[in-house]
């Protein structure tokens, strides 16, 4: 036999409308509520309730932890060196390579041409080092002392400042954009030289005299600034063309090198230069 669950017993008294002035019946009419339905509700209000404002609260603290940036300088220097270490360059280039072009369509990857044995490895970003100065001159002093800087000197960024063969004053154009500071802390450096006839300044070079050649002179002014450098190696290459003959970038080359036999702490050794020369439309070839 089906029995109703237990009710509570609510009474509502109702009158009439002849009641409302003068004395008269009363009704009462019982409405029943289930009692376990209430309490199962309201016991699920009461703990759900401080669980949501706890989860709210936290999410509100998220969201302004968020916009705090993270105290890296408040880290020992050894973990900032060792975050360092992971953006060095191996081989820091002056000037920078240039960049590889993109495809002009989408499609040009399908040409034969295009395609390649390996793909380009991804370069490690160093935007961090712009962070702040502290940032910056810590990276740099941790780069300047593990990297070897590769030194160009080119057609490319050197243009004689005059052609004429009077000139012999320096150009106040400097050939690599770095700071005396950061040369100052160098360690290790690579120069490579690979010099045009106009880059001698001079018409014939016959008529010129080593202590002449402007470039060799700015290229000392600049690598004057190395004082702590301990390794340096200096590959010397001559592009020939109709005109000259290769064999006088040689001969001032090594001259450039004896009168500047130390960089810094560094001998210029004869183990160190390496010669070379570019035919006219042919390969290199060394020669020492």
């Amino acid at each position: 036999m089906h029995q109703a669950p237990p009710v509570d017993h609510h009474a509502f008294k109702m009158e009439s409308v002849s009641g409302v002035a003068s004395e008269g019946p009363t009704a009462y009419f019982i409405l029943k509520v289930p009692s376990s339905g209430v309490a199962v509700l309201l016991t699920a209000i009461a703990l759900l309730l401080p669980i949501l404002l706890r989860i709210h609260k936290k999410y509100r603290k998220m969201q302004e932890d968020s916009k705090t940036p993270f105290p890296f300088l408040e880290l020992p220097q050894e973990l900032r060196d060792m975050v360092y270490e992971h953006l060095l360059e191996e081989h820091p280039a002056y000037p920078p390579p240039p960049t590889c072009p993109k495809h002009a369509s989408a499609m040009d990857w399908m040409l034969p041409g295009h395609w390649s044995s390996t793909s380009p490895q991804p370069k490690p970003s160093n935007w961090i080092m712009l962070t702040n100065k502290q940032i910056h001159e810590e990276y740099m002093k941790l780069l300047c002392q593990r990297a070897t800087f590769r030194l160009t000197v080119s057609p490319q960024n050197y243009q004689n400042p005059c052609a004429t063969p009077t000139s012999t004053h320096p150009s106040d154009k400097k050939i690599w954009h770095i700071a005396p500071s950061t040369l100052q802390q160098i360690r290790s450096c690579d120069l490579s030289l690979i010099a045009t006839s106009s880059m001698l300044g001079v018409t014939d070079p016959r008529n010129m005299t080593s202590s002449d050649w402007t470039l060799a002179a700015q290229i000392r002014r600049e690598l004057s600034f190395l004082t702590n450098v301990s390794n340096f190696t200096l590959d010397a290459k001559a592009i020939a063309d109709p005109l000259w003959n290769p064999l006088w970038i040689w001969y001032h080359i090594h001259h450039f090198a004896a009168v500047g036999q130390r960089v810094g702490r560094a001998e210029i050794e004869s183990h160190h230069v390496q010669f070379g020369y570019v035919e006219s439309g042919g390969e290199f070839s060394d020669e020492g």
